[in-house]
């Protein structure tokens, strides 16, 4: 597949009883402890300075659930998901489960007992399969390539959320945009809006951005994969990346 896949209810789990899924997202987070804190994105911070700030759980789950209209909208691109089964459907085969197969080779060793890796070598291992997205409307993010060489895919819970991307760029195009990504102008660019319910799936190397409209709260599950069927488009993908970094949305 080289190209975004649009599909619903192809999540295996189910929100219960009346609540927003931001709520009963808290309550369960609340096991863990929401004294926890968790990188936010508040655009009103200066330009040459750190965009993100650290604010506890709480404060977060208290300004999500009170629904205020705000002209500085918090957005959380890294926050851990406590959702069981949250994997859409389709994603299951075999030919997904690469990027796990490869995590349990390393950890494994020389050993085919269960994994009993010293902390320090888990924690090269940052979870990426699975994570929760939650912002407050007008946060956008530009073109970029998810890093790594990733796969990914997102299912909204809450609100709607835009996502769009460069339709089948032809190989001069996709090398112009890697060379200067913020000010590039050409290409045939595409974009689908997901509501509740709405799962996308775009394979690696995929040019995409993300925007919400004002005032509203969007809330999703996503994760990355790999597949043994893109192999080759991976590899293509990753040596890119640490040639151009900038292309990234995080550090390669």
């Amino acid at each position: 597949v080289g190209i975004p896949i649009f599909t619903q209810s192809q999540q295996p789990f189910q929100w219960r009883g009346k609540d927003r899924p931001v709520s009963q997202f808290f309550n369960r987070m609340e096991d863990i402890g929401l004294n926890r804190t968790v990188s936010v994105q508040i655009p009103s911070h200066p330009l040459h300075k750190a965009s993100c700030e650290r604010k506890t759980l709480l404060d977060v789950r208290d300004r999500f659930l009170l629904q205020r209209l705000t002209n500085n909208p918090w957005n959380l691109l890294d926050l851990q998901s406590p959702i069981p089964s949250a994997l859409p459907s389709f994603l299951e085969g075999e030919n997904c489960q690469l990027l796990l197969r490869i995590r349990d080779a390393v950890l494994m060793g020389n050993s085919a007992e269960r994994i009993a890796a010293p902390a320090q070598d888990w924690n090269t291992w940052r979870n990426v399969t699975d994570w929760a997205l939650l912002s407050e409307g007008g946060h956008n993010t530009a073109p970029h390539m998810d890093s790594h060489g990733y796969s990914t895919w997102i299912t909204v819970q809450e609100g709607r959320v835009g996502f769009g991307w460069m339709s089948r760029p032809r190989q001069q195009e996709e090398e112009a945009w890697m060379s200067d990504p913020h000010n590039f102008t050409g290409g045939d660019w595409r974009y689908f809006v997901l509501s509740p319910g709405h799962t996308v799936f775009f394979p690696s190397g995929t040019i995409h951005f993300v925007f919400r409209v004002q005032g509203e709260q969007t809330f999703a599950l996503g994760g990355h994969i790999l597949q043994w069927s893109g192999v080759g488009r991976w590899l293509e993908v990753v040596v890119t990346q640490m040639k151009t970094p900038e292309i990234t949305n995080e550090d390669m």
